[in-house]
């Protein structure tokens, strides 16, 4: 099983979150989004305006044909392939927007060219199963780690208020952040995130 978590783009107070299946670690994706965040601190103003535009999708939103067309570059059709239809699972007739975005997971730039991504912005409430997230708040120009398993209520960072999916678990808490012009290189950045961390 994957290491879940989740990616959060924030432009003028607005959370756009998005749920990462694997490897969510700092050393992972983490390092993968402090990269990118690194570059979009280049041009932040086009940065912005790219992710004001995305558009965020639920489940319950269906794909058009445009959107299918459109997004199959970024697809896995073999992943996700029944729905339960109230009874049983049963093939999908078709594609989810799980399919049809998988290979954006976890790469913000991807999640930019596709300009769709499903929304996870209760995740962060479920710190049993969301183990790290990442956020770009580009309007604070900041980064911001966050690290599940929370067994006692807090107030760090913005998901502390969230009502907790699951008894015995808190929100995600805030363990680091860093302002995007002062972000550590690659070596650093995982060190810290990790020692800021609780040990479970």
């Amino acid at each position: 099983m994957g290491t879940r978590g989740f990616i959060t783009l924030a432009v003028d107070g607005e959370n756009k979150t998005t749920y990462n299946q694997w490897d969510s670690y700092p050393e992972g994706l983490g390092l993968t989004v402090v990269s990118w965040a690194r570059e979009a601190a280049k041009d932040l103003d086009a940065v912005r305006k790219a992710v004001t535009a995305l558009r965020v999708v639920t489940e319950d939103d269906s794909p058009t044909d445009e959107d299918i067309e459109r997004l199959r570059r970024f697809a896995d059709f073999e992943v996700d392939r029944s729905a339960w239809n109230g009874e049983t699972y049963v093939p999908r007739e078709r594609p989810s927007w799980y399919q049809l975005l998988r290979r954006t997971q976890g790469d913000p730039a991807a999640m930019i060219r596709a300009g769709v991504i499903e929304s996870a912005d209760e995740f962060p409430a479920d710190s049993l199963f969301a183990e790290w997230g990442y956020v770009v708040d580009l309007t604070a120009e900041t980064f911001e780690v966050y690290q599940g398993f929370q067994t006692r209520r807090h107030r760090q960072g913005r998901f502390a208020d969230m009502t907790p999916e699951r008894d015995g678990y808190y929100p995600v808490r805030l363990v680091k952040s860093w302002l995007l012009a002062e972000l550590p290189g690659d070596k650093d950045f995982a060190a810290e995130a990790e020692c800021a961390g609780e040990v479970y």
